[in-house]
Protein backbone atom coordinates (compact mmCIF):
# COMPACT_ATOMS: atom_id res chain seq x y z
CA UNK A 1 0.00 0.00 0.00
CA UNK A 2 1.04 3.63 -0.71
CA UNK A 3 -0.32 6.38 1.08
CA UNK A 4 0.42 9.95 1.64
CA UNK A 5 1.12 10.63 5.70
CA UNK A 6 -0.40 14.06 5.75
CA UNK A 7 1.23 14.56 9.56
CA UNK A 8 4.84 13.93 8.19
CA UNK A 9 4.06 15.35 4.67
CA UNK A 10 5.71 12.47 3.08
CA UNK A 11 4.91 9.53 0.86
CA UNK A 12 4.89 6.23 2.87
CA UNK A 13 4.44 2.45 1.52
CA UNK A 14 3.17 0.07 3.88
CA UNK A 15 3.95 -3.92 2.97
CA UNK A 16 0.83 -6.69 4.59
CA UNK A 17 1.25 -10.39 4.58
CA UNK A 18 -0.86 -12.13 1.43
CA UNK A 19 -1.60 -15.33 4.25
CA UNK A 20 -2.52 -13.14 7.62
CA UNK A 21 -3.35 -9.42 6.61
CA UNK A 22 -0.70 -8.56 9.17
CA UNK A 23 1.59 -5.54 8.72
CA UNK A 24 5.23 -6.54 7.77
CA UNK A 25 6.82 -3.19 7.36
CA UNK A 26 6.71 0.63 6.78
CA UNK A 27 8.88 2.71 5.30
CA UNK A 28 9.18 5.97 3.57
CA UNK A 29 9.17 6.38 -0.27
CA UNK A 30 9.93 10.24 -0.74
CA UNK A 31 10.43 13.31 1.62
CA UNK A 32 9.94 15.67 -1.36
CA UNK A 33 6.14 15.19 -2.11
CA UNK A 34 4.47 18.48 -2.54
CA UNK A 35 2.35 19.12 0.56
CA UNK A 36 -0.04 21.17 -0.83
CA UNK A 37 -0.47 19.02 -3.68
CA UNK A 38 0.40 15.71 -2.46
CA UNK A 39 -0.98 13.45 -5.57
CA UNK A 40 0.37 10.56 -6.34
CA UNK A 41 -0.20 6.92 -8.08
CA UNK A 42 1.16 3.57 -8.15
CA UNK A 43 1.42 0.60 -10.37
CA UNK A 44 2.80 -2.97 -10.67
CA UNK A 45 5.22 -3.42 -13.99
CA UNK A 46 7.83 -6.14 -14.83
CA UNK A 47 7.55 -7.53 -11.45
CA UNK A 48 7.72 -4.62 -9.55
CA UNK A 49 6.03 -1.20 -8.03
CA UNK A 50 6.74 2.09 -9.80
CA UNK A 51 5.26 5.10 -7.67
CA UNK A 52 4.77 8.57 -9.16
CA UNK A 53 4.34 12.03 -7.27
CA UNK A 54 4.25 16.16 -7.35
CA UNK A 55 7.22 17.07 -5.90
CA UNK A 56 7.78 20.11 -7.23
CA UNK A 57 6.02 22.96 -9.37
CA UNK A 58 8.63 21.57 -12.23
CA UNK A 59 9.21 18.30 -11.93
CA UNK A 60 7.54 14.63 -10.84
CA UNK A 61 9.47 12.13 -8.63
CA UNK A 62 9.38 8.91 -9.76
CA UNK A 63 10.11 5.48 -7.50
CA UNK A 64 10.56 1.51 -8.53
CA UNK A 65 10.04 -1.00 -5.77
CA UNK A 66 10.93 -4.58 -6.05
CA UNK A 67 9.29 -7.66 -5.24
CA UNK A 68 11.52 -7.79 -2.04
CA UNK A 69 10.81 -4.30 -0.98
CA UNK A 70 14.09 -2.61 -1.99
CA UNK A 71 13.20 1.14 -3.21
CA UNK A 72 15.34 2.47 -6.34
CA UNK A 73 17.03 5.80 -6.49
CA UNK A 74 14.46 8.40 -7.24
CA UNK A 75 14.54 9.59 -10.76
CA UNK A 76 13.06 13.04 -11.25
CA UNK A 77 11.18 14.26 -14.36
CA UNK A 78 12.32 17.49 -14.89
CA UNK A 79 10.88 20.86 -17.05
CA UNK A 80 7.65 19.93 -16.48
CA UNK A 81 4.36 21.47 -15.24
CA UNK A 82 3.26 20.34 -11.75
CA UNK A 83 0.27 18.24 -11.05
CA UNK A 84 -2.50 20.39 -9.45
CA UNK A 85 -5.18 17.26 -9.37
CA UNK A 86 -4.50 14.07 -10.43
CA UNK A 87 -1.47 11.60 -11.92
CA UNK A 88 -1.46 8.32 -13.28
CA UNK A 89 1.13 5.58 -13.95
CA UNK A 90 1.32 2.18 -15.97
CA UNK A 91 4.21 0.23 -17.51
CA UNK A 92 3.87 -1.51 -20.45
CA UNK A 93 5.40 -4.41 -19.33
CA UNK A 94 8.16 -4.36 -21.92
CA UNK A 95 10.23 -1.13 -20.28
CA UNK A 96 8.54 1.57 -20.85
CA UNK A 97 6.46 3.70 -18.09
CA UNK A 98 3.60 6.06 -19.34
CA UNK A 99 2.80 8.69 -16.75
CA UNK A 100 -0.28 11.08 -17.20
CA UNK A 101 -1.12 14.19 -15.22
CA UNK A 102 -3.36 17.33 -14.67
CA UNK A 103 -1.98 20.55 -13.82
CA UNK A 104 -3.77 23.57 -13.89
CA UNK A 105 -4.85 24.42 -17.20
CA UNK A 106 -3.56 20.88 -19.56
CA UNK A 107 -3.58 17.11 -19.27
CA UNK A 108 -0.06 15.81 -20.01
CA UNK A 109 1.47 12.65 -20.97
CA UNK A 110 4.88 11.75 -20.79
CA UNK A 111 7.17 8.36 -20.71
CA UNK A 112 10.19 7.04 -18.68
CA UNK A 113 12.43 3.66 -18.99
CA UNK A 114 11.44 1.31 -16.51
CA UNK A 115 15.69 0.76 -15.40
CA UNK A 116 14.54 4.57 -14.64
CA UNK A 117 17.34 6.24 -15.40
CA UNK A 118 15.78 8.03 -19.24
CA UNK A 119 12.96 10.14 -20.04
CA UNK A 120 11.92 8.35 -23.04
CA UNK A 121 9.85 10.98 -24.15
CA UNK A 122 9.02 14.34 -23.02
CA UNK A 123 5.72 15.67 -22.05
CA UNK A 124 2.96 16.35 -24.52
CA UNK A 125 -0.03 18.36 -23.95
CA UNK A 126 -2.61 15.82 -24.31
CA UNK A 127 -5.17 18.70 -23.89
CA UNK A 128 -5.61 22.06 -22.77
CA UNK A 129 -8.68 21.92 -19.90
CA UNK A 130 -8.89 22.03 -16.84
CA UNK A 131 -9.13 17.81 -15.28
CA UNK A 132 -9.93 16.99 -11.52
CA UNK A 133 -9.15 13.50 -12.28
CA UNK A 134 -7.18 11.60 -14.95
CA UNK A 135 -5.86 8.07 -16.01
CA UNK A 136 -3.66 6.11 -18.49
CA UNK A 137 -4.08 2.56 -20.24
CA UNK A 138 -1.37 1.82 -22.88
CA UNK A 139 -2.36 0.35 -25.72
CA UNK A 140 -0.49 -1.59 -28.98
CA UNK A 141 0.74 1.79 -30.37
CA UNK A 142 1.21 4.26 -27.38
CA UNK A 143 -1.59 5.02 -24.36
CA UNK A 144 -5.14 6.12 -24.56
CA UNK A 145 -5.37 9.21 -21.79
CA UNK A 146 -9.08 9.69 -19.81
CA UNK A 147 -9.44 12.21 -18.06
CA UNK A 148 -12.82 14.39 -16.21
CA UNK A 149 -13.57 17.73 -17.08
CA UNK A 150 -15.84 19.73 -14.67
CA UNK A 151 -17.81 22.49 -16.56
CA UNK A 152 -20.83 24.31 -15.49
CA UNK A 153 -23.53 21.80 -14.71
CA UNK A 154 -21.84 18.52 -14.84
CA UNK A 155 -18.77 16.67 -15.33
CA UNK A 156 -17.69 15.25 -19.00
CA UNK A 157 -15.06 11.93 -19.44
CA UNK A 158 -12.84 12.92 -22.49
CA UNK A 159 -10.04 10.99 -24.08
CA UNK A 160 -7.14 11.09 -26.27
CA UNK A 161 -4.38 9.22 -27.67
CA UNK A 162 -0.66 9.75 -27.75
CA UNK A 163 1.75 7.28 -29.93
CA UNK A 164 4.93 5.86 -28.61
CA UNK A 165 6.52 8.72 -30.80
CA UNK A 166 4.67 11.32 -29.01
CA UNK A 167 2.24 12.09 -31.49
CA UNK A 168 -0.83 13.34 -29.78
CA UNK A 169 -3.95 12.16 -31.49
CA UNK A 170 -7.52 14.26 -31.32
CA UNK A 171 -9.10 15.04 -27.93
CA UNK A 172 -12.85 13.57 -28.00
CA UNK A 173 -15.67 13.26 -25.52
CA UNK A 174 -16.05 9.81 -24.47
CA UNK A 175 -19.74 10.44 -21.72
CA UNK A 176 -21.39 13.48 -20.64
CA UNK A 177 -22.58 14.07 -17.06
CA UNK A 178 -19.94 11.70 -15.52
CA UNK A 179 -17.38 11.16 -13.63
CA UNK A 180 -14.49 8.58 -13.41
CA UNK A 181 -14.85 5.91 -10.55
CA UNK A 182 -11.53 3.61 -11.39
CA UNK A 183 -8.92 2.78 -13.68
CA UNK A 184 -9.58 1.55 -16.92
CA UNK A 185 -10.67 -2.50 -17.07
CA UNK A 186 -8.90 -4.22 -20.39
CA UNK A 187 -10.70 -7.16 -21.96
CA UNK A 188 -8.12 -8.24 -24.58
CA UNK A 189 -7.73 -5.23 -26.47
CA UNK A 190 -10.97 -3.63 -25.48
CA UNK A 191 -11.04 -0.90 -22.56
CA UNK A 192 -13.94 -0.34 -20.62
CA UNK A 193 -14.09 2.32 -18.08
CA UNK A 194 -16.19 2.54 -14.52
CA UNK A 195 -17.90 6.12 -14.54
CA UNK A 196 -20.40 7.49 -12.07
CA UNK A 197 -23.32 9.83 -12.64
CA UNK A 198 -23.32 11.72 -9.38
CA UNK A 199 -25.86 14.81 -10.42
CA UNK A 200 -25.98 18.00 -12.49
CA UNK A 201 -26.50 21.57 -11.84
CA UNK A 202 -29.36 23.23 -11.70
CA UNK A 203 -30.90 27.18 -11.11
CA UNK A 204 -33.80 27.46 -8.97
CA UNK A 205 -36.14 30.32 -9.19
CA UNK A 206 -34.39 32.65 -7.07
CA UNK A 207 -31.59 32.16 -9.66
CA UNK A 208 -28.98 30.04 -7.09
CA UNK A 209 -26.85 27.15 -8.81
CA UNK A 210 -27.20 24.00 -6.36
CA UNK A 211 -25.91 20.41 -7.08
CA UNK A 212 -28.64 17.57 -7.84
CA UNK A 213 -27.24 14.59 -6.22
CA UNK A 214 -30.73 12.02 -6.99
CA UNK A 215 -30.10 8.49 -8.20
CA UNK A 216 -26.01 8.25 -8.27
CA UNK A 217 -25.53 5.12 -10.01
CA UNK A 218 -22.19 3.64 -11.35
CA UNK A 219 -21.89 2.56 -15.18
CA UNK A 220 -19.54 0.24 -17.14
CA UNK A 221 -18.67 2.02 -20.42
CA UNK A 222 -16.67 1.13 -23.34
CA UNK A 223 -13.86 3.26 -24.64
CA UNK A 224 -16.41 5.43 -27.06
CA UNK A 225 -19.06 5.85 -24.55
CA UNK A 226 -21.57 2.83 -24.90
CA UNK A 227 -23.22 1.48 -21.81
CA UNK A 228 -23.01 -2.17 -20.87
CA UNK A 229 -24.45 -2.14 -17.45
CA UNK A 230 -24.66 -0.56 -14.04
CA UNK A 231 -23.99 -0.73 -10.33
CA UNK A 232 -25.27 0.72 -7.06
CA UNK A 233 -28.04 1.91 -8.49
CA UNK A 234 -29.52 5.24 -6.75
CA UNK A 235 -26.63 4.15 -4.01
CA UNK A 236 -23.33 5.56 -5.86
CA UNK A 237 -20.75 7.33 -3.33
CA UNK A 238 -20.34 10.34 -5.65
CA UNK A 239 -17.97 12.03 -7.68
CA UNK A 240 -14.14 11.24 -6.62
CA UNK A 241 -12.59 14.38 -5.49
CA UNK A 242 -9.15 13.17 -4.16
CA UNK A 243 -7.36 13.13 -7.66
CA UNK A 244 -6.94 9.34 -6.73
CA UNK A 245 -8.92 6.46 -8.17
CA UNK A 246 -9.71 2.91 -7.64
CA UNK A 247 -7.62 0.34 -8.70
CA UNK A 248 -9.56 -2.44 -10.93
CA UNK A 249 -7.69 -6.04 -9.90
CA UNK A 250 -7.43 -9.07 -12.10
CA UNK A 251 -9.27 -12.16 -10.20
CA UNK A 252 -8.44 -14.76 -12.69
CA UNK A 253 -9.60 -14.66 -16.55
CA UNK A 254 -12.09 -12.55 -16.99
CA UNK A 255 -12.61 -11.47 -13.30
CA UNK A 256 -12.04 -8.29 -12.48
CA UNK A 257 -12.42 -7.04 -8.25
CA UNK A 258 -13.64 -3.32 -8.45
CA UNK A 259 -13.98 -1.04 -5.08
CA UNK A 260 -16.41 1.82 -5.14
CA UNK A 261 -18.09 3.84 -2.82
CA UNK A 262 -21.99 3.15 -1.85
CA UNK A 263 -24.14 4.80 0.28
CA UNK A 264 -26.10 3.35 2.93
CA UNK A 265 -28.55 4.20 5.63
CA UNK A 266 -30.45 6.54 3.08
CA UNK A 267 -33.14 8.65 4.94
CA UNK A 268 -35.09 12.33 4.76
CA UNK A 269 -34.35 14.23 7.77
CA UNK A 270 -36.04 17.80 7.58
CA UNK A 271 -37.01 17.28 3.80
CA UNK A 272 -33.21 16.41 2.86
CA UNK A 273 -31.92 13.09 1.51
CA UNK A 274 -29.06 12.14 4.08
CA UNK A 275 -26.65 8.82 4.07
CA UNK A 276 -23.39 7.56 5.37
CA UNK A 277 -20.82 6.54 3.03
CA UNK A 278 -18.88 3.13 3.11
CA UNK A 279 -16.86 0.63 0.86
CA UNK A 280 -18.03 -2.08 -1.35
CA UNK A 281 -16.89 -4.28 -3.72
CA UNK A 282 -18.01 -5.84 -6.69
CA UNK A 283 -16.66 -9.10 -9.23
Amino acid sequence: LVYFDSSAGQLKRLALSSSTGAVVSTATVATDIDASNPYFDACISQSAAYISYAATSTTIGVYSLSSSLVLSSQYVLTGITEPKASISIQGNGSGTIWLAWAAASSVYVAAVNSALNTTTLSARVVEAVTASNVTVQYTSTGVQVFYEVPNTTTNDVRQNTCSSGGTVGTASLVMTGMGLAAKPIVVGTAIYLVVVYAGQYATNNAGVSTAQTLQPTYFLITASGSVVGKLAYGLAGGFYTTGLLPETSVLSTGQYLLPYLIKFNVSSVNGNIVSNTGVNAAV
